[in-house]
Order: structure tokens, then C-alpha cells, then sequence
């Protein structure tokens, strides 16, 4: 039982670092534009996070054999978000107090639920209870937006809002891979023992 701890024990961490990594990685590459309304900025934008989706890819290659699409769950996650964005009438938004908690972190729980059922996609195959993915995938990124906004860290330090969103993010959906590891290790066990 302590070596099936610490096999999840590691790959928990090596969740976490990679993310780290990852996420770390693609914010120090310079964006080519400020502005959002040039096509090609948009795309060059969201193309930086193939750059976490590489890491989370290499990570989980240790532990899986998760197909080398991971990293295209990311980038085209979020251009699915910029395209539902832009489908939404301007008129809906206005319906809502721009500045409360939940309408600005609701775009980030989309984002991640969108990655997440992406993700899903790569993960079913490999692990039972696979779709618990997609709800740490959303909400780990819901929850990261909303503790750097509910401890105001935004307004404290934009260094430490990245690190605290990241932990959280890493975390929760470290949490879950670990549980899905947990599962198929248990099945493959009792597997092996009513053979």
C-alpha cells in the first residue's frame, strides 16, 4: 500500500511542478500585440498555451499513455470560449452587475470547463470515471480566478495572484488526476486478484 502512496504521492507532484512550469513558461513569452481586436494577436495569443499544454502532456506521459493531442486542448479551449464570447449579444452582459464576483469569474470556470471536456476526450480511454476531469477541470480554473479576486492579491501583487492561481489550478486538478490514478490503480488490482 506505501509504494501505491508514494507512486501517487509523485505523480501528484509532478502534476503540479509541470503545470508550474508550464503555466509559468507561457506568461514569460511577450505577446506580438496589446489589443485583442487583431485576428492574428488573438491567434498568437491563445497559441501560448501550447506551452503549458507541453508540460501537462510530458507529465502525464510518465504516467499514462495520454495522446500527444493534450496539447491542443488548451489553445483551442480557449479560442472555443473567444468564439462563444463574440456568439453572446453585447446586450446579455449588460443584464449583469459587470463588477460582481461571479460574473467575473464565470468566464473562467467556461474556459475550463471547455478544456476539461476536451481533455476528456484523450482521458476516457485510459481511465474509469474520467468525466469527474471535467468538473476539476473547470472548477480548478473557476476557483484559481476566484481566490486571486476574493483575496484581493490582484490589487496586491500581480506576481503573487500568478502563483496563488496557479497553486490552486495545480492543485485542484492534481487532486482529481490523483483520484483517477487512485481508481485504476484499485481496478487493476482487484483485477489481477480474481484472475
Amino acid at each position: 500500500m506505501s509504494q501505491r502512496s508514494s507512486y501517487l504521492s509523485k505523480s501528484f507532484l509532478i502534476w503540479v511542478f509541470a503545470n508550474i512550469l508550464g503555466i509559468s513558461a507561457a506568461a514569460a513569452i511577450p505577446f506580438l500585440g496589446t489589443t485583442l481586436n487583431n485576428p492574428i494577436n488573438v491567434v498568437v495569443s491563445v497559441f501560448v498555451f501550447f506551452v503549458p499544454g507541453l508540460a501537462q502532456w510530458l507529465a502525464l506521459r510518465r504516467i499514462s499513455h495520454t495522446s500527444i493531442l493534450w496539447v491542443l486542448t488548451i489553445p483551442t479551449g480557449i479560442l472555443l470560449y473567444l468564439l462563444i464570447y463574440r456568439l453572446i449579444p453585447d446586450g446579455l452582459w449588460q443584464m449583469f452587475d459587470d463588477e460582481s464576483l461571479v460574473v467575473l469569474i464565470a468566464p473562467f470556470f467556461l474556459i475550463g470547463f471547455l478544456i476539461g471536456l476536451l481533455q476528456w476526450f484523450l482521458l476516457r480511454r485510459q481511465f474509469s470515471g474520467s468525466s469527474l476531469w471535467i468538473l476539476g477541470s473547470s472548477a480548478g480554473f473557476g476557483f484559481s480566478f476566484w481566490f486571486i479576486l476574493a483575496t484581493d492579491l490582484i490589487n496586491r501583487s500581480g506576481i503573487l495572484s500568478f502563483i496563488g492561481g496557479v497553486l490552486v489550478y495545480s492543485f485542484v486538478t492534481g487532486l482529481i488526476l490523483t483520484r483517477l490514478l487512485a481508481h485504476n490503480t484499485q481496478s487493476e488490482i482487484n483485477i489481477t486478484y480474481h484472475t
